[in-house]
């Protein structure tokens, strides 16, 4: 078999879209082995658009400059990423502090902690960033938020250095 125009190689094997109508699985020409791979696009990319300032304790932190919303689930208004569909996603948080300025960030799946990075360093800018892959159902929310009382005050994060992402790996 050759691939045409709608089949994909992965290591090297021919892939080619499984008759039953859903462009979610595939298969291997050379085993029928079925593979599920996420077709349509479900991806951000979000930083700050304004230094992050005085926070509260647990306070949401809205990165409100979006740099890519494939399937619009980002809400810029909430700094919510809300899941369009059942599967496993992957997120990433990166967070860059101002010299001398400490802050614990949590990243919260329906409000509970999944991932939570620190960030600070004494006479420099800091710098953190953390990764986490996580199954989630059609309506859950994903945010970054102040994890509870440990933060400074004052200017504490930059603008364009401080990021949200993620992206849905496969629906399940």
């Amino acid at each position: 078999m050759q691939p045409d125009d709608t089949d994909h190689l992965v290591n090297n094997q021919s892939i080619v879209h499984v008759p039953d109508g859903n462009d979610d699985h595939i298969t291997t020409s050379e085993n029928n082995r079925k593979v599920r791979v996420a077709t349509t696009g479900v991806a951000f990319h979000t930083r700050l658009s304004e230094y992050f300032t005085n926070p509260g304790d647990d306070q949401p932190i809205i990165m409100a400059d979006i740099l890519t919303n494939e399937g619009a689930a980002f809400d810029r208004s909430t700094g919510q990423f809300t899941c369009p569909v059942s599967g496993v996603y992957v997120f990433f948080i990166t967070a860059v502090s101002f010299q001398d300025k400490h802050i614990q960030i949590g990243l919260l799946k329906n409000g509970h902690n999944i991932e939570s990075l620190v960030n600070g360093n004494s006479g420099y800018w800091g710098s953190a960033s953390n990764m986490v892959i996580v199954h989630a159902q059609e309506g859950d929310h994903i945010w970054p938020q102040v994890d509870g009382q440990i933060h400074d005050m004052g200017t504490l994060l930059d603008r364009y250095y401080t990021t949200f992402s993620g992206f849905l790996l496969y629906k399940s």
